[in-house]
């Protein structure tokens, strides 16, 4: 299996963008292949997003932890949370954390471009204006 492979579905948030679903969908953290560490599955499907992707920690509940920090800026930096128009539970707050733990390397996918190297902090700091 890929470590992208989704697999067992172990949690599920359901938001909100204009009236359509948009679906983040947590697997099930499983032994890296290399042996060592363990990845955490996720998956993002919403109107505009769709991606699939993981995040790497040393044991299943830092896997899951940085796996649910990272979604949060992923929801943020996507299309639809670019608009201001993603919520849950009709709120904007999409209950999740939205900053970049120090443990992401820059090398993490969508993080490389918009938010540089490695961030730590709020991701609400960032100047998104061109």
């Amino acid at each position: 299996m890929k470590n992208n492979e989704l697999g067992q579905v172990i949690a599920i948030r359901d938001l909100e963008f204009d009236g359509k679903l948009v679906r983040v969908s947590i697997g099930l953290p499983r032994p890296d292949p290399s042996g060592i560490d363990f990845v955490c599955p996720y998956e993002i499907a919403g109107p505009l997003t769709k991606k699939s992707f993981y995040v790497i920690g040393v044991d299943t509940v830092q896997a899951l932890q940085l796996a649910i920090k990272v979604i949060g800026v992923e929801l943020e930096i996507s299309a639809e949370g670019k608009t201001g128009r993603l919520t849950w539970l009709g709120q904007s707050d999409t209950g999740l954390p939205k900053y970049i733990p120090a443990e992401v390397p820059g090398g993490y996918g969508s993080f490389t471009d918009p938010l540089g190297p490695s961030m730590d902090g709020d991701a609400s700091r960032i100047n998104r204006s061109p």
